[in-house]
This record gives C-alpha cells, structure tokens and sequence, in this order.
C-alpha cells in the first residue's frame, strides 16, 4: 500500500517540477503543439488519457486499502487528482 501511495504522491501531487503536467504544457499547450507533428501530439493526448484513467484507479484502490488514520491523506490525493485532470483538461481541450 505505502508503494502505491507514493507512486500515487509522485503523480498527482507533484510540487517540485510540475511533473506530468509540465510535459502537457510544453508539448500540448496550444501555442506549442503544432510545432510537433499531429502524429505524435495525438499519441501524446491519449498517453495522458491512460495516464489519468490508471490514476484514477490507483486511487479507487487506495481508497480500498487505506485504515482511518490515512483518510486525510486520501482526500489530499483526490483533489490534487481533480485539480490535476480538469488543468489536463484544459490543455488537451477534451472533458
């Protein structure tokens, strides 16, 4: 449980570099996406698609996981989670 917790902590409350979402940004953000190919910019979109939905399975299985003690800590992920999706949301133009 602590494993998924952590990889859980690494990618939906990242706090030092903005993880996935910095490679969102500098990949798929309007401004930048037609300088690579449409291709691959696509692909890009439906990794991070993926990503979100092993995201939000990982949490429906941590929740499963977790005692009492940890429920705060649970609630923390999911919303850096929603923040995380709707900002993905955003930059890939898909709900």
């Amino acid at each position: 449980m602590i494993q998924l917790q952590l990889k859980l902590q690494g990618c939906v409350s990242v706090q030092v570099n903005a993880g996935p979402l910095a490679y969102a940004r500098a990949f798929l953000d309007d401004s930048r996406s037609s300088k690579h190919p449409s291709k691959k910019v696509k692909e890009l979109k439906d990794i991070f698609k993926q990503f979100i939905h092993a995201c939000g399975t990982a949490l429906d299985i941590n929740e499963q996981l977790i005692k009492e003690d940890q429920f705060e800590y649970h609630e923390g992920l999911k919303a850096n989670f929603r923040d995380m999706v709707k900002e993905l949301s955003d930059i890939i133009h898909e709900p």
